[in-house]
């Protein structure tokens, strides 16, 4: 079960390509229950202006690196990251959710593989969670990472990146894609698109010898890059995405809405670490909301349908959720849901956080 702890702040960097790093420490007590695979990620939660505010941030650090490591880009009008940007200091004391997530490379010594990694912006912060891992304990594989930004003054962890290639020479390949800023290479001007993915895949990364593609950026470059994926014959789990940021208003959601029926005042049985408890709820509002209503204290962070904090199984009746970038298919078809998202469609309801 997903649960907030208190953590306390080891270290904070503000890093001159615009990103607050933050290092908190593990004690001994909760090291299962902060134990990470590579890539996976963690909410924060503050209360700022008032208000009870959450987010959730990809783990930059080595799972065996004994602490939490997040590199927080800083956003204007971000309510969360102009916080830690601004108050928080070493010492400070805030709430981390445990790890969760699965935009992680399955790490086996024995293991002789290519991946290749896209990303932009911050969608690096998972990326090189897992090139550390790989590079560490795969010592028979090799990684490509093309990495988008607008200039290279705004390439986080271009010291630790380069390092990486240092001591890794003949296993890490970097490329860099600029958007705002002139390189001598063409196939390197421009934001991270489809067109250069063609471009790679055709001259530098053939598809047919990568083993794994992992993609992590704003939602219009995931499309753009999966789609060209695709189309050059790469598909299922050969692909894993990360999904920053939330929906662009308009865009298609993953999963269509289906209409709700009027069923009226909705009974809803909620089973959460092994306690049942019992709620109704109306059809126009989302389980969250109804349970918010309730003062039932749910895991809930980007209330987007993106990050799957707020994930949980249908035991009993079903519902209609208008946006899922969270869920695959399996999960849906064994009945899991996203509360932020899902609204009744049947006038009962049971819901467990207990099983996985």
């Amino acid at each position: 079960m997903l649960s907030y702890h208190p953590l306390r702040l080891r270290r904070v960097v503000h890093d001159p390509a615009g990103a607050t790093r933050l290092w908190f420490d593990v004690p001994a007590e909760l090291a299962d229950a902060f134990r990470y695979r590579p890539g996976q990620y963690v909410g924060l939660r503050a209360t700022i202006a008032g208000r009870d505010t959450r987010r959730t941030y990809s783990i930059c650090g080595a799972p065996e690196a004994g602490a939490i490591e997040l590199c927080v880009k800083r956003v204007p009008g971000g309510e969360m990251s102009q916080h830690l940007a601004a108050t928080v200091r070493e010492g400070d004391v805030m709430d981390v959710l445990t790890p969760q997530g699965r935009f992680s490379a399955n790490v086996d010594p024995a293991q002789t593989k290519t991946y290749v990694f896209f990303a932009a912006g911050s969608g690096i912060t998972p990326v090189i969670s897992n090139l550390r891992a790989i590079l560490a304990a795969e010592p028979g594989s090799r990684a490509i990472l093309c990495y988008g930004n607008r200039t290279a003054a705004e390439v986080l962890f271009n010291e630790e990146l380069q390092a990486l290639k240092d001591r890794h020479m003949t296993r890490l390949a970097l490329h860099f894609f600029f958007s705002r800023e002139p390189q001598h290479v063409a196939l390197y001007d421009g934001r991270l698109d489809a067109s250069k993915v063609q471009a790679l895949l055709a001259s530098v990364i053939p598809a047919s010898e990568v083993d794994e593609f992992y993609v992590c950026g704003p939602l219009a470059m995931n499309e753009e890059i999966v789609a060209a994926l695709r189309a050059a014959g790469v598909h299922g789990d050969r692909v894993k995405i990360e999904r920053f940021g939330v929906p662009r208003p308009g865009t298609k959601p993953a999963a269509p809405a289906a209409p709700v029926e009027d069923t009226g005042p909705i009974e809803v049985e909620l089973t959460q670490d092994g306690r049942v408890r019992r709620f109704h709820m109306h059809e126009h509002e989302t389980l969250l909301e109804a349970a918010e209503r309730h003062h039932f204290a749910l895991p809930f962070s980007c209330r987007a349908g993106v990050c799957a904090t707020c994930r949980c199984r249908a035991t009993k009746g079903s519902v209609a959720m208008h946006t899922n970038y969270a869920l695959e298919r399996w999960e849906l078809d064994a009945g899991f849901i996203l509360t932020c998202q899902a609204k009744p469609k049947t006038p009962q309801l049971a819901i467990t956080y207990d099983e996985k």
